[in-house]
């Protein structure tokens, strides 16, 4: 279940790209900020292309590190669907080239609304795992060993809506975010220490995954959604559009 949230938060990344390299370059905002007279009118233009550059960018890098080899990873999430303290090591993700990304971006008055589709026709992350993980309040479970999660036609729609106030300086609306997945199958060793109990607790949690997925689709949505809104307010919130599409400029440039 938690490689399951990682791999949403991973698409929202992906989905989210335009600001996660913010910081690396620091932009003087009142120097860079225009009037609305001034303003080009080919922004939207010009973000709509950048935005597909990178698309394409990001789908080269998928395409030339399949597998990828994911780094060590501490796993600490607690809310109302999962509680869970642990770590993932030696982890590959397989597939990742199977992703296909279209972006569009539409202005209407003084909002952008930027969006993206991310489809895989498989996702396949593997490797070693530790943890104490809690389910719905209700499930306790505890091992170390080996796991797998396989996920089929997958596909996740999110759209970020932005504004910009007179001063061209922008803030994050909001995300909207909208995901279906095919198939789940999870596959996990040393639950309670292996053995005969292990496997039966396995078995029942590969169940229990797929029905979360499906009937828990509202509560992941909020939960991801949530935490993409968050960290796209952190980086976006202030700048400008130029700022915003110059800095995706700048990570096409260096990618």
């Amino acid at each position: 279940m938690e490689a399951f949230v990682i791999f949403l938060l991973m698409v929202t990344v992906i989905v989210s790209i335009v600001s996660c390299v913010t910081k690396i370059k620091i932009v003087d905002q009142e120097g860079s900020a225009i009037s609305k007279q001034d303003r080009d009118s080919g922004d939207d233009v010009d973000l709509d292309t950048l935005l597909n550059k990178l698309a394409d960018k990001i789908k080269s890098m998928l395409d030339n590190n399949d597998p990828y080899t994911v780094p060590s990873t501490d796993l600490k999430m607690n809310n109302k669907l999962i509680r869970v303290s642990g770590s993932m090591e030696e982890s590959q993700v397989l597939d990742a080239s199977s992703t296909r990304i279209k972006t569009h971006t539409v202005r209407e008055n003084e909002t952008y609304f930027i969006g993206c589709n991310v489809t895989m026709n498989l996702f396949h992350m593997m490797g070693k795992y530790a943890l104490d993980l809690y389910l719905i309040e209700q499930v306790y479970i505890t091992g170390e060993g080996d796991f797998r999660i396989s996920l089929d036609d997958i596909n996740m729609m999110t759209v970020i809506e932005v504004t910009e106030n007179d001063s061209t300086l922008l803030k994050v609306k909001d995300l909207h975010l909208k995901y279906d997945v095919g198939d789940v199958k999870v596959a996990v060793s040393g639950l309670f220490g292996g053995g005969a109990v292990g496997k039966l607790v396995g078995d029942v949690l590969n169940d229990l995954v797929k029905k979360i997925v499906t009937d828990y689709n509202p509560l992941i949505t909020r939960i991801v959604r949530e935490i993409g809104r968050t960290w796209l307010k952190s980086n976006i919130d202030g700048l400008t559009m130029t700022n915003v599409t110059e800095i995706i400029q700048q990570f096409i440039d260096e990618m």
